[in-house]
């Protein structure tokens, strides 16, 4: 099936009609959508490629094609069975098309587009790309992963815009470093035996809105949060709503954490991310608020920027997460980031600078004898280490020191303080709690997970753990394949029933099946 692709050579004689079809395909766009733009050569590199069946039963390619002078575009091309397949003698002459790729093989998909010529627009990370980073001998390695391929640099949001000189110097402070020795290692991840992880510490995703500002903003207080509730008692284990944040500052357009927790100062607080859920766009102050749940505030006068400034930043930096918990740092973005997988982060030699970024630092440590801070990001789980990357410490790397922490002191709050909400419930307004994954009754202490066709409840009630063949919530959708299959027009046809029940949702992509006679183990690309 198409989720299983073969890995054809990419001299093979099928990949390169495929990548040389794209070429032509560009040329056709640029020829018909922007004149002005010049045709690629006779020639298409084919840097890697991926193949697997196509819905009508041709071949689709996955590859990244290297264009004119190192143009470097990700292209889905399908190679048509005979039957789809067009021949037109004028687009033939006009684009020399001799073997009729035009009509041949369709584009499915292209990134950057043919007429783009915007930066943002070009492929964040390449096979290319990650090659010439790991031959660098830097202490970081880079990766092309497959929920990465195709993805332009504008679906890693950023959108950190540094506060004026004059709001700066208000806020900045220096801690004494007298004395101070810090511990090779600190991480606020960690917890102790009778300790509940910090939901804080939960990776989001921001997509592709500059929003970077109140994702950090709301992880740093989050975590602070649930640190400052562990030393004091039952108290906020919470993650607040980066999307009230955004609402009530810069939206999409960029901003910094100083903007975004003064906002929270002035608003009285900010409520969870359940409450306010993401929609990646910017609403009315408060407009998507919903009426239950609880605020969360901070100390006022607390909003300060430690470090940034003069000698001894880092070692400011460290006493303070070590003494308060995670703070925001903001560090300059070079391409080679969006490539990052494993070790510590370091420029490579030849990256482009692309913005600003702010994260959540969580640490610091050293690995293989490289200092580095530990940082928490908001480009989903699938960038680095499961949503986690490390920089360079102590070497101002990207600037990150320069920058400094923004930080702000949580308040613990006050409603409720006799209610018991189990297994990570939530406190509302009225007192009783909203119980989290399977969980029911009045303190959710109650598992009320029932998962049908066979499902089994994981630990800790968080969920169904599905038999093959069904999903959804309880494991309530599934599907089946017909033992028959028919003839129809010279090709065999089988029926594939799904079933959407209850909270079920179908397949983000589409699945195809093929069928091959048995012990038939030719890559697919060599049947085109």
């Amino acid at each position: 099936n198409l989720d299983s692709l073969s890995v054809p050579p990419t001299n093979a004689p099928a990949v390169a009609l495929a990548a040389d079809a794209f070429r032509l395909h560009v040329n056709k766009a640029r020829s018909e959508e922007c004149p002005a733009l010049a045709a690629f050569p006779d020639t298409a590199t084919v840097v890697y490629a991926k193949s697997g069946l196509a819905s009508d039963g041709g071949a689709e390619y996955r590859m990244e094609v290297s264009l004119g002078a190192g143009e470097l575009y990700f292209a889905r091309v399908a190679s048509l069975p005979k039957y789809h397949q067009l021949i037109n003698p004028l687009e033939q002459a006009l684009f020399n098309d001799t073997a009729n790729l035009l009509g041949r093989f369709r584009v499915m998909s292209s990134t950057p587009a043919p007429c783009s010529q915007d930066p943002a627009d070009r492929l964040a990370v390449s096979a290319t790309g990650v090659a010439a980073i790991n031959a660098q001998g830097l202490p970081w390695r880079a990766s092309l992963r497959r929920g990465h391929e195709g993805r332009p640099a504008r679906a890693f949001g950023m959108g950190y815009r540094r506060p004026s000189a004059a709001v700066r110097l208000a806020l900045a402070v220096r801690l004494s470093t007298a004395g101070a020795a810090p511990p090779a290692a600190w991480d606020a991840r960690d917890v102790t035996a009778n300790q509940t992880a910090c939901r804080a510490f939960e990776v989001l995703n921001q997509g592709s809105c500059g929003s970077c500002y109140a994702f950090s903003a709301a992880t740093a207080y989050s975590a602070r949060q649930c640190l400052l509730g562990r030393r004091a008692g039952p108290a906020g284990n919470v993650v607040v709503s980066p999307q009230q944040l955004m609402d009530c500052t810069n939206g999409c357009d960029g901003g910094n954490a100083i903007d975004v927790y003064t906002a929270m100062l002035k608003a009285g607080g900010g409520v969870e991310l359940w409450c306010n859920p993401y929609i990646q766009r910017k609403q009315a102050c408060g407009a998507g608020v919903c009426g239950t749940g609880l605020s969360y505030a901070a100390q006022a006068g607390s909003v300060r920027t430690v470090g940034g400034t003069g000698a001894g930043s880092a070692l400011q930096m460290q006493l303070e997460l070590l003494r308060n918990g995670p703070g925001v740092a903001s560090f300059d973005v070079y391409d080679d980031l969006y490539a990052y997988a494993s070790g510590v982060y370091a420029r490579s030699s030849g990256a482009k600078p692309v913005g600003a970024h702010a994260v959540a630092l969580l640490g610091w440590g050293v690995e293989n004898n490289v200092p580095y801070w530990l940082i928490q990001n908001s480009w989903g789980k699938s960038f680095g280490n499961s949503g986690f990357f490390k920089m360079r410490r102590g070497t101002d790397e990207c600037n990150l020191e320069s920058y400094g922490l923004d930080v702000v002191q949580p308040v613990l709050p006050v409603a409720c303080p006799n209610s018991v909400c189990g297994n990570g419930a939530t406190v509302l307004k009225d007192c009783s709690c909203r119980c989290n994954g399977g969980w029911s009754g009045p303190v959710c202490d109650k598992c009320a997970l029932v998962c049908q066709n066979g499902g089994a409840v994981s630990e800790g009630c968080g969920g169904c753990i599905c038999q093959l063949g069904y999903f959804g919530t309880f494991c309530e959708g599934g599907f089946s394949v017909s033992p028959l299959a028919a003839c129809s027009g010279g090709r065999s046809v089988v029926t594939v029933t799904y079933s959407f029940a209850g909270t079920a949702s179908a397949p983000t992509q589409k699945s195809f099946i093929g069928i091959f006679k048995q012990q038939v183990t030719d890559a697919l690309s060599s049947t085109f």
